[in-house]
């Protein structure tokens, strides 16, 4: 039987609620149930959709929440239990940047791709906002264990920005991994583990799909809020740091292919990305976000059928 991984990408608030649409979409349109793949790898935004649907929520009941929609009674059973979400504190950017050690320096001049992550926790500035607040409220969840499937929640370890993987090499409670792949440096303080501090996953990759070379999966499903997709790519209005997060997508996708998988990638279009904006923490148009992905992601489904028909 063929096994399918689902990769859920950083995104913040607004990629949260990117990844419910279209994941809503293709429940709706083909039957496609996420709680129901082999393999969850979820970074930074995507570990908390995927710890959602690994304890039973449903895109359909995520997609309604984000949007102040009905909810099935599956759905509202579990958000009777979580409550609201604790609120946002205000953000205000950092003014400095720390100034890393020749070490990492030397080694970001030498191997520039192979260094990044080290280079960008070493010269963010540490945040304040504690995470222990999001963490008690996915304990109400998922309580203080793990999913009996698999779910492989990626965060990055510091000094040096080392990828960690909870679920496959290290082990910890969920919403401790939760809570540190969604530590953005600068802006949260570090989640300690076990006397380790973690940040954000999305560091090393916004999608960190290369994981699952040699990994045994069959078909890999990818969405990825950070990016953009080609018909927005041609355009020409596209973010510069879209472009590159599109480029790194590229590499670890061709790299699934290489090695036999089927992958297919649902990226933000131009309306999407319109919404989304500059402030990936801002939730004030999560239902317009998720009513653009799921809108595109209909229509793309659409036109897959009439070119097959």
């Amino acid at each position: 039987m063929e096994k399918t991984a689902l990769v859920l990408g950083a995104g913040g608030l607004a990629g949260e609620a990117f990844e419910a649409g279209v994941l809503h979409a293709l429940h709706e349109a083909t039957g496609f149930d996420a709680r129901d793949v082999d393999l969850i790898v979820g970074t930074s935004a995507g570990s908390m959709t995927g710890a959602s649907l690994r304890f039973g929520l449903s895109a359909r009941d995520l997609a309604a929440h984000l949007s102040d929609e009905p909810l099935t009674p599956e759905g509202q059973r579990i958000f009777d239990v979580l409550g609201p979400l604790p609120d946002m504190p205000s953000i205000t950017r950092p003014r400095f940047l720390k100034v890393p050690s020749g070490r990492l320096v030397v080694g970001a001049v030498r191997h520039p791709w192979r260094s990044r992550a080290g280079l960008l926790c070493a010269i963010a500035p540490t945040g304040t906002i504690d995470m222990g607040p999001y963490a008690d409220f996915f304990r109400k969840m998922t309580g203080d264990g793990w999913s009996e499937r698999d779910l492989w929640i990626v965060a990055s370890k510091l000094p040096l920005g080392q990828r960690v993987i909870f679920g496959r090499d290290a082990t910890c409670d969920v919403p401790s991994a939760v809570t540190a792949s969604c530590s953005i440096p600068g802006i949260f303080r570090p989640v300690t583990i076990d006397g380790d501090r973690y940040v954000d996953g999305g560091v090393h990759s916004p999608t960190n799909a290369d994981l699952l070379v040699g990994a045994g999966y069959d078909n890999v499903i990818v969405v990825s809020p950070m990016s953009a997709n080609r018909a927005s790519v041609r355009s020409g209005r596209v973010n510069p740091v879209r472009h590159i997060f599109r480029a790194m997508l590229g590499n670890e996708v061709r790299a699934l292919r290489r090695a036999g998988m089927n992958v297919r990638v649902y990226q933000p279009g131009t309306r999407a990305q319109r919404l989304m904006g500059m402030n990936a923490l801002d939730d004030s148009r999560s239902a317009e976000i998720v009513r653009a992905a799921y809108d595109a992601t209909i229509t793309r489904l659409d036109r897959t059928e009439q070119l097959a028909a």
